[in-house]
């Protein structure tokens, strides 16, 4: 008697095995993707609240808003006087920057963009100004859309 396998028993063995290796390579990459989108949310909430902090630090110190330059107008750029000092909030190739007596700062990450930056005066001509501010978050595959409004103090 003879020992070892049959051809349609080998067969079988690599039927399943291929079949197995499938499902563990569609689960991998499901692992993969599930990854990569809730580090791209992550990312995309991060920039988001990081953002929003320093925009309500400098409005809280800030005494003057000079762009935009009259209610009502709307502008890609915020321009406030601080201390004397000039501070400018605007978009450089996707990045938002804050460029500031002591040079320029970007605000947010190298592989997020920011995109749809809009900064509109409101407010009354005999009381404190305020700006409302629009903008869009983009980390990988997720996107996110902000607004809200903060007035000098």
């Amino acid at each position: 008697m003879k020992k070892g396998f049959t051809l349609i028993e080998l067969m079988i063995y690599s039927t399943i095995l291929g079949v197995f290796l499938v499902v563990l390579t569609s689960l991998f990459i499901s692992t993969l993707d599930l990854q990569l989108e809730s580090e791209s949310t992550a990312n995309v909430a991060t920039d988001s609240r990081y953002i929003f902090s320093r925009f309500s630090y400098d409005m809280g110190r800030a005494t003057n808003i000079t762009i935009p330059a009259s209610l009502g107008q709307e502008t890609n750029s915020l321009q406030l006087t601080i201390d004397g000092d000039v501070y400018t909030y605007g978009l450089d190739n996707g990045l938002l920057v804050l460029v500031h007596p002591d040079g320029t700062d970007a605000l947010s990450r190298v592989d997020s963009v920011v995109s749809d930056l809009r900064f509109l005066k409101l407010g009354n001509t005999d009381g404190k100004h305020s700006v409302r501010i629009n903008f869009t978050v983009t980390n990988g595959l997720k996107a996110r859309a902000y607004q809200t409004t903060i007035a000098l103090r």
